[in-house]
C-alpha cells in the first residue's frame, strides 16, 4: 500500500479536489438559479423531463452561492448554452466542462498547479514512481549529431549495446 503523504501528492490531491469542487457547482442546469443565490431543486413536469419512460425522474439538489458566485455561474451557464446551440461542431458537456477547468487552472499562471483527467493522473503518476516505456536512453544533439547521453538499467537500449557517447547515423 502506498502513502498518501508526500508534498507533492498531497498538492495534487488538493488541486483535484478543488477542480471537483468547481465541476460539482457547475453542473446546475442553466436558469435554475434565484436571484438570492439559491437553486432550487429541478422541478419536473408530467412528462418527467430528463428520464425516459417508466424510470424516475433523476435526482436533484439544492445548493446554496453567494450572489457574486450565483452572477459568474449563470454567465458560465449562458455562455455553455450559446456554445451548445450555435457553434458549428456538435460539442458535448464533457467538452466544455473540461476546457472550463483547464482553463480556470491555467488562469492561475502556476506551474505546480494543473488539472489532470484520469488519463493524465495515471501517467503522472507512474513517472512519480520512475516506470516508463521506450526504448530506456536519453538522446541530444551534440555538435549537430544525435548523440547518447546515458541508458537505463535493464532497458532495450542498454541491451543493445548502446553507450553514453555513441552517435546515430541512421
Amino acid at each position: 500500500m502506498r502513502s498518501c503523504t508526500s508534498p507533492k501528492r498531497l498538492n495534487a490531491v488538493k488541486v483535484i479536489l478543488a477542480v471537483l469542487l468547481v465541476t460539482c457547482a457547475a453542473l446546475v442546469p442553466p436558469g435554475a438559479m434565484l436571484a438570492e443565490g439559491v437553486v432550487p431543486p429541478a422541478t419536473t413536469s408530467s412528462s418527467t423531463q430528463g428520464s425516459t419512460p417508466g424510470q424516475a425522474a433523476p435526482e436533484t439538489e439544492t445548493i446554496t452561492l453567494s450572489k457574486e458566485e450565483a452572477e459568474l455561474l449563470r454567465t458560465f451557464l449562458e455562455v455553455q448554452t450559446l456554445l451548445m446551440e450555435y457553434h458549428t461542431e456538435e460539442l458535448t458537456f464533457h467538452q466544455l466542462y473540461e476546457g472550463a477547468i483547464r482553463g480556470m487552472v491555467d488562469a492561475l499562471n502556476d506551474r505546480y498547479s494543473q488539472h489532470f483527467t484520469v488519463e493524465e493522473l495515471e501517467s503522472w503518476e507512474a513517472d512519480l514512481e520512475g516506470e516508463y516505456g521506450g526504448l530506456g536512453v536519453t538522446l541530444d544533439l551534440v555538435d549537430a549529431r544525435i548523440t547518447v547521453i546515458n541508458t537505463f538499467p535493464g532497458s532495450p537500449a542498454e541491451a543493445a549495446g548502446l553507450k553514453a557517447g555513441d552517435v546515430l547515423l541512421s
